[in-house]
């Protein structure tokens, strides 16, 4: 998979996001609506990153193995991503359970972490850990949505599916939105935490099944579509956030920051020599973004949970060298010594 090392690059970039928006400018974020502090708002650009890149990658693996007719069953692949995911969840929520790092951190919020209910329990929104609720909808919906439609359907009803569900979900999220009776009382973070987000991982899973088609040599070649998705997700949608009604963040910057991570993925997979799949294919993005999971888990305790002591540099500098160094850790621990596990038997081809 070097091909696709600008995902890493788009994972490396969620990842910093997520730990800019934690630390440095949460205090901000929420004092005043103000441009551009909107563009790192609640770390979202992040997560619509990751569901895109998840989705993608997942896709990817699985049209590979169908396309060169490896012998790779469904339950191996779903056996594996479970090893994969579960251990260092589980491993940092015991570890979290046991020093008792969270305050928030009771019993609820331990089941709802081994068992990927957190979406459904109703739990406060504070006291939810590296953004668990990003983590249900991100699982579930490759486990349930992307692998088996994937698996077994051919790859162009895969694309037509994938099609007909982004379109609904995006239907349904305006429909239930339009029609609750009272919005000054509407439980915006429950809305956004429970809505499934599925339209973001179709549009993943959309550009990975479509690589080289000839649409895209006219969006981006002689339309330059990718200048005008740049210009979206950096100034538009953070200056309509900015300004326009609330209910732009939690309705349409969920739509309109997801297709323009998708539309900036399409053009580096179909660009490959371009100067920004490039810069997101250099070491420094590669090499925070094979550690982006662990990174995502860990740096919660020491961004997220701190902003409150203060925002002083040495703080600053402090949290996210720890961050980094407990990412890092966790990385080479856990996830490493994982993956030579499964390898070694035969769950990854």
């Amino acid at each position: 998979m070097k091909k696709y090392n600008f995902i890493f690059g788009l994972k490396a970039i969620a990842v910093l996001l997520i730990i800019i928006d934690h630390f440095v400018f949460r205090k901000h974020i929420y004092t005043y609506q103000t441009f551009p502090f909107t563009f790192f708002r609640d770390g979202m650009n992040g997560i619509f990153i990751f569901f895109v890149t998840s989705a993608f990658l997942v896709t990817k693996k699985i049209d590979y193995i169908k396309s060169n007719n490896i012998d790779y069953k469904y339950w191996k692949f779903n056996i594996s991503r479970l090893i994969k995911i579960l251990l260092p969840l589980y491993t940092y929520a015991f570890i979290i359970a046991a020093t008792r790092m969270f305050p928030g951190f009771d019993k609820n919020s331990f089941d709802s972490i081994l068992t990927f209910t957190f979406n459904y329990m109703g739990h406060p929104h504070d006291n939810v850990e590296m953004h668990f609720w990003a983590f249900c909808a991100e699982e579930m919906t490759l486990f349930l949505l992307i692998i088996p439609i994937m698996y077994f359907l051919n790859r162009s009803m895969s694309l037509i599916t994938f099609f007909l569900i982004a379109l609904a979900s995006i239907g349904v999220r305006y429909y239930s939105f339009y029609y609750q009776t009272d919005i000054n009382s509407f439980d915006w973070y429950k809305y956004m935490e429970t809505h499934l987000h599925l339209f973001g991982f179709c549009f993943g899973a959309i550009v990975a099944l479509t690589e080289g088609h000839k649409v895209y040599k006219l969006l981006f070649n002689k339309l330059k579509f990718h200048w005008f998705a740049a210009l979206l997700l950096i100034i538009i949608s953070p200056y309509l956030e900015a300004n326009a009604e609330v209910s732009y963040q939690w309705l349409n910057k969920p739509i309109v920051s997801t297709f323009g991570f998708a539309v900036i993925c399409a053009y580096c997979l179909n660009n490959m020599t371009s100067l920004l799949t490039k810069a997101l294919s250099n070491k420094f993005f590669i090499m925070v973004g094979a550690i982006y999971y662990s990174l995502y888990i860990w740096q919660h305790p020491f961004t997220f949970s701190w902003y409150n002591a203060g925002s002083g540099v040495d703080v600053i500098i402090y949290a996210t060298l720890l961050s980094f160094a407990t990412g890092t850790a966790a990385y080479f621990v856990l996830e490493v010594p994982l993956r030579f596990i499964r390898k070694k038997v035969g769950l990854i081809y």
